[in-house]
């Protein structure tokens, strides 16, 4: 992920049966014109489902496993793909607005089309 200037993340938590918040945090890059998916995080999140604490886990995530650091983080273009619920898509305290305000300014927040068909469905 350090050679690419371009990332694409798709995130989302849900609740088990037993009622627990798993977060799944996907991403795509463009390597030598090839798409390559990597799978960041599938982890139980225990601090809470709150935009603060998902953004943590995910920043977390692109440090140690996508192998960023704060300031190659901050020089990416970014394509954030979440569901469009307030905790992740709220413009101010949601996970996208933190992510873009904190860490990576050049970064687009999008609703992403298969949860949106899902919900037109």
């Amino acid at each position: 992920m350090k050679a690419t200037n371009f990332i694409s993340i798709s995130c989302d938590e849900v609740t088990s049966v037993d009622n627990q918040s798993w977060l799944s945090l996907h991403a795509y890059i463009i390597k030598e014109w090839s798409q390559i998916p990597i799978l960041l995080s599938l982890e139980r999140v225990v601090e809470g489902a709150d935009a603060g604490n998902l953004t943590r886990v995910i920043i977390q995530a692109l440090l140690t496993v996508g192998g960023l650091t704060g300031e190659s983080l901050s020089s990416k273009l970014i394509c954030f793909g979440a569901n469009g619920v307030s905790i992740f898509q709220g413009a101010r305290t949601g996970v996208t607005g933190q992510i873009k305000l904190d860490y990576a300014p050049h970064m687009q927040g999008i609703h992403y089309m298969a949860h949106q068909t899902n919900l037109d469905v």
